[in-house]
């Protein structure tokens, strides 16, 4: 469930505003590092390792992460940096939610 609910959402938006031309392994492990600073962020606890299913901060951090790691990595056609991508991911959250 981590995958489809955690993952998933924040790397197809990171690497779809990016144009990324692929999913890199680097742009994984900068998902999965950006889904630990979130939970990190409300305090690990060995009831608490994965932040919140439907924690919108999750598939803010991921994309940005990812759209950044692309850009870095020169796969990005658009290349953005975090904050960029960030505002960009956030904005699209919010369209989403008033719907």
């Amino acid at each position: 469930q981590v995958n489809n609910v955690l993952v998933f959402p924040g790397i197809f938006r990171g690497a779809v505003d990016c144009r990324a031309a692929d999913i890199s392994e680097a742009m994984k492990l900068a998902a999965a590092e950006a889904i630990a600073a979130v939970a990190a962020e409300d305090g690990l606890r060995p009831d608490y390792i994965l932040p919140d299913a439907f924690d919108r901060r999750v598939t803010i951090n991921v994309a940005a992460a990812v759209a950044s790691k692309a850009s870095d990595e020169g796969i990005a056609a658009s290349p953005v940096t975090w904050e960029q991508e960030a505002i960009r991911a956030k904005s699209f959250m919010n369209k989403v939610s008033d719907n």
